[in-house]
């Protein structure tokens, strides 16, 4: 996909509003997942890393399946990068303006 794709779908408000839903839904359901597989992992364990990073792929999993937890990883991390782009012109935008980032009209 294209970044200047992914940076229009953020910029219309609909899509942006339902990818932000779908995603808090896919993100709570996950966190639901790993509280039980982070509840069995002992922080004083040297692996506790090691094992907390397996318990969210094991998320996941058990959310997507494999194909569709490796596109969910993926097209979250693509709409990250879009999404800081914005941010970037946003900034770029205010700091021509010299006005601050968190206004109104350059947020």
């Amino acid at each position: 996909p294209a970044l200047s794709t992914a940076i229009a779908y953020l910029r219309h408000k609909t899509l942006r509003d339902r990818l932000e839903e779908i995603t808090m839904a896919a993100t709570e359901s996950l966190r639901k997942s790993l509280l039980v597989e982070v509840s069995k992992i002992d922080e004083k364990d040297s692996g506790h890393e090691r094992k907390l990073a397996r318990a969210h792929r094991k998320g996941l999993l058990f959310l997507f399946g494999a194909t569709d937890a490796e596109k969910f990883v993926e097209t979250m991390t693509f709409f990250l990068i879009a999404a800081h782009q914005i941010h970037l012109q946003s900034s770029s935008k205010c700091e021509s303006k010299g006005e601050e980032s968190e206004t109104a009209d350059c947020t």
